[in-house]
């Protein structure tokens, strides 16, 4: 072989090293637990990270600061370069006056395949089903995820379906109706 080729070969496999090392070997989760950090939130801990397309994730995350209780989400991109980075974060104050919680955000500015974010947490126990029924009248069921114990979240990602102004129906185990409204 000519000493350019083996110059080209030596330059490819360290790529190929580069990328093993950089983004198979890492672990994604303490990763994005890294980066969430940047937020400075006070007392905030990431409860779940939900893994999407287009190397893209979202951190569902809790926090609390003068006794108030708040939920939120985080979105991040990986990068092979620069690793898991965070592209928007919020959230809100948890009301106890209602049983399912809810956010929204847009995603189309971060993502090629999802449009809308909608998610919350689940303040009444009974509540294991969230149905989200779109201002044209679609249908949707959310992710409802447990995490800790007893507690839990839920989510609905679309791709391309407008959730704005979506009704959102917190449901029991028999189909009752324990919470809804208008986001």
């Amino acid at each position: 072989m000519t000493r350019n080729r083996i110059l080209l070969v030596t330059a490819i496999l360290s790529l190929i090293m580069f990328y093993i090392v950089k983004v198979i070997a890492v672990d994604d989760s303490q990763a994005i637990h890294k980066a969430f950090r940047s937020i400075q939130l006070s007392n905030a801990s990431i409860v779940h990270i939900e893994y999407l397309e287009d190397r893209m994730a979202i951190a569902f995350y809790e926090s609390s600061f003068a006794e108030q209780q708040y939920f939120g989400s985080a979105i991040f991109k990986e990068n092979i370069f620069t690793g898991w980075r965070l592209l928007s974060s919020g959230g809100g104050q948890l009301l106890p006056d209602h049983k399912l919680d809810w956010g929204f955000s847009n995603m189309s500015g971060y993502s090629s395949v999802y449009t809308d974010l909608i998610n919350g947490k689940v303040l009444d126990p009974h509540i294991n089903k969230v149905k989200v029924i779109t201002e044209t009248g679609n249908e949707y069921e959310a992710k409802v995820v447990d995490y800790h114990t007893g507690a839990k979240l839920w989510f609905l990602l679309s791709k391309g379906e407008d959730l704005v102004g979506s009704t959102i129906i917190g449901l029991n185990d028999e189909g009752e109706t324990i919470e809804e409204f208008v986001q």
